[in-house]
Formats: C-alpha cells, structure tokens, sequence
C-alpha cells in the first residue's frame, strides 16, 4: 500500500510531485528543514559534544531549531491570511497548508521541547 490509497505505486511519484508543486518550493524546503530537524531531535540528548560530527545533534541544530519554528510559525500566520483572504480553489490549497504546517510545528516543538528543558535545569 502506497502513500495514497486506492491508488498503484505507479502514481506515488507523480502525486508526491503535485504535493510539491501545491506547497511551492520554498514550503517544501521549510517543510524538509523541519523533518529534518525533527529527526535530529532523537540523537540530541546525551552529553553534548564539542568537535566532530557529533556537534551537530548536539549544538547546531538545537541552535538553528528555535529559528525554523518560528520561520514556521511566522508561514502559518501569513497562510491563514491568504487563507481568508481567498476563493474557493486556493483556499483548499491554503487549508492543505494551514493543516500540514500547524500538525508540523506541534510535531517540532514536541521533540525538541524535552531537550530544551534538561538544558535549562
């Protein structure tokens, strides 16, 4: 079973490609920021290192993470605007986006929000 259902994987990439064309590209490069730094959230809590490639997990992405949550947050806020603001067939869009972006700034701070409070004790 595919990403869509009731479709073949024949399609997976041609839809995967309408849901880029739908965010824009600048969306969907803050959208891949955010998994990203989602994922980087799983290896940030030990003891944190200084030199390497371990730096990363540990100081710059916990570093840059408060910046994309609110480039996030600042995206939600202007879609909603262009949201009310119009018709019938970029509202759905905008809805698409509103929705997407609001379950990924949840999904953001909930993983991050464990480190963020063993660093501040």
């Amino acid at each position: 079973m595919g990403l869509f259902p009731g479709k073949t994987d024949y399609y997976q990439p041609i839809m995967i490609l309408s849901l880029v064309k739908k965010f824009g590209p600048l969306r969907t490069a803050l959208v891949g920021t955010v998994l990203t730094s989602v994922i980087f959230s799983f290896f940030s809590h030990g003891q944190v290192a200084y030199s390497g490639w371990p730096m990363v997990p540990t100081l710059i992405v916990p570093a840059l993470t408060p910046i994309v949550f609110f480039v996030l947050a600042f995206d939600v806020m202007m879609s909603s605007i262009l949201f009310a603001d119009s018709i019938d067939t970029a509202r759905s869009r905008y809805k698409t986006i509103l929705l997407t972006e609001i379950a990924l700034l949840i999904t953001l701070f909930s993983s991050w929000l464990p480190y963020f409070l063993s660093i501040g004790s």
